[in-house]
């Protein structure tokens, strides 16, 4: 029975000491690789909508993308001037069944922004879980 015990314990132990060590888990920045920003008219609520989206990739793993936000400036006058900022929602693009795209749309009454006004870009910003950002600015479409 003395035996015994040691030659079961050498499995775990041997493991314990591989040649080939586990690598250092590594975070990779989150990439928008498109994003779109525009305002139209809604017959229905009877006022304009803002809406926002970004498609995300990270290297990661989907998973690891925590927030999107759209900030928009005013750009009037030289001096970018934070106007409003939103939240963006994941959703999965139904192809891959991965939550890349990324949405949110306001009623203008609820927000700081004109849909007559053409001086605004749009910061369309991805965070992972770690702190990683990637930006990518656009003008809204009308």
């Amino acid at each position: 029975m003395r035996k015994l015990i040691p030659l079961l314990l050498l499995p775990f132990w041997a493991a314990a000491c591989s040649p080939y060590p586990t690598p250092p888990s590594v975070n990779y920045p989150p990439h928008v690789r498109d994003a779109q920003s525009g305002c139209y008219w809604d017959d229905y609520n009877a006022d304009y909508i803002w809406w926002f989206q970004a498609f995300v990739t990270d290297p990661n793993g989907w998973r690891d993308v925590d927030q999107v936000w759209a900030d928009v400036y005013d750009v009037a006058h030289g001096d970018a001037v934070l106007a409003d900022s939103f939240e963006l929602y994941g959703y999965a693009d139904g192809e891959t069944n991965t939550t890349d795209a990324w949405f949110s749309d306001w009623l203008q009454y609820s927000t700081a922004l004109d849909c007559g006004y053409v001086h605004y870009e749009v910061d369309l910003t991805a965070y992972d879980r770690d702190g990683e950002t990637d930006t990518v600015t656009v003008i809204p479409g009308y």
